[in-house]
């Protein structure tokens, strides 16, 4: 047999290698669906809570512009003389609280943001707001 001849059965054979060298994309079906039925007044209050979460989540540029400013105010101040009937010692003293308690509001605003919920701890609370599937009965009248 001369090279431009084939046996049928190398062309078969060839023909399975391409077949097992060409990947198919593989289709999988995921169609476990919950269903939650939760009354309207139930899921405002969970995205209103969700809502002021959110908001703490940017609540720590406020602290850190104060922190940042009144320390830097600190570090290039030298508070000489009497202003406002204080002395430069109390108003220095008097930077050096604001600056402390700042610095605790940044601290404890960017825990804050730093333990803010997913999505899952939101489908979680309305699960926990759900009605209960009363008497195993599903919506179709099967059988749970």
């Amino acid at each position: 047999m001369t090279e431009n001849e084939r046996s049928p059965d190398t062309g078969a054979e060839n023909e399975d290698l391409i077949k097992s060298l060409i990947t198919t994309p593989s289709l999988t079906f995921n169609t476990s669906v919950d269903i939650l039925v939760i009354m309207e007044d139930k899921v405002r209050i969970v995205l209103m809570e969700y809502l002021q979460r959110v908001e703490k989540k940017s609540g720590w540029k406020t602290p850190l512009a104060i922190f940042l400013t009144v320390l830097f105010t600190l570090v290039t101040a030298s508070f000489p003389k009497e202003v406002l009937f204080l002395s430069g010692d109390s108003w220095k003293a008097i930077f050096v609280i604001v600056c402390i308690l700042s610095g605790i509001w940044l601290v404890k605003t960017v825990w804050d943001a730093g333990t803010a919920e997913t999505v899952d701890d939101i489908i979680k609370q309305f699960k926990s707001q759900a009605q209960p599937n009363l008497g195993g009965q599903s919506i179709g009248g099967q059988e749970n």
